[in-house]
């Protein structure tokens, strides 16, 4: 048994988590089926990272999974919104094997994108002529922004950058990008939706401007949750 799969499956028993979650986090697997995915050679990040959110593990502990992942790559973790899948990497971090490269482009490069049926989001970031950044948790689709105010402060300062889930559905208290229809403009925000009442907010209260519509108005273009942010590369 590989490390990697002792300190999942120690974490499982120590929280008690019975293998029929973690096989509805792998998509319906049966417990047959999860020790056959903990059993193979390579289980896959995306596997990996279902798990781990399946067990709720911590930021302390979403730490030691990085650190079993990629070595000993320098890595800080942040707890941003509450959420344990919120993490920003040190300016001092050694891209390691498990991340991937997806396009950066601008806000004004993304109110492009008006979520064309048949070009997927990260081909169009592409065709941006962008430059490329490093994520690790990547799927198709993918693509990074670099936030521009201080809207979103503290979680998401000026010049740090964001993983999107392209195509992605974001729940109510993500914080998601999303292109508003009515102006074409592109904004990160929070997404809080109450019956039929959906918001867009700031973190920085004093200095944002907060959305608000109904669910009838269909206010978005295209709406993407963020899965993590950076707040610098290193080369």
């Amino acid at each position: 048994m590989s490390k990697l799969v002792e300190w999942l499956e120690e974490k499982r028993k120590e929280k008690r988590i019975p293998r029929v979650v973690i096989g509805e986090a792998l998509g319906g697997m049966s417990s047959q089926g999860v020790a056959r995915v903990l059993s193979a050679p390579d289980i896959g990040t995306d596997r990996i990272w279902a798990i781990a959110d399946a067990l709720g593990i911590t930021t302390e502990e979403r730490l030691e999974l990085f650190k079993i992942i990629c070595g000993d790559s320098r890595l800080i973790v942040e707890k941003m919104n509450q959420k344990p899948d919120a993490v920003s990497i040190s300016p001092e971090l050694k891209p390691c094997a498990c991340m991937k490269e997806i396009p950066l482009i601008s806000f004004a490069q993304a109110a492009g994108y008006k979520g064309q049926v048949f070009e997927p989001v990260d081909s169009y970031a592409m065709g941006c002529g962008s430059e490329m950044v490093k994520f690790d948790r990547v799927k198709d689709n993918d693509f990074a922004l670099t936030v521009v105010g201080d809207s979103m402060l503290p979680d998401f300062p000026d010049g740090s950058v964001v993983h999107v889930r392209g195509g992605g559905y974001p729940k109510s208290g993500d914080v998601v990008v999303a292109r508003i229809r009515d102006t074409g403009q592109v904004v990160i925000k929070r997404l809080l939706i109450s019956g039929d009442e959906v918001s867009l907010n700031s973190t920085n209260h004093g200095n944002g401007h907060d959305f608000h519509w109904k669910r009838e108005d269909d206010p978005f273009s295209w709406c993407y949750p963020v899965i993590q942010m950076r707040k610098s590369f290193s080369e």
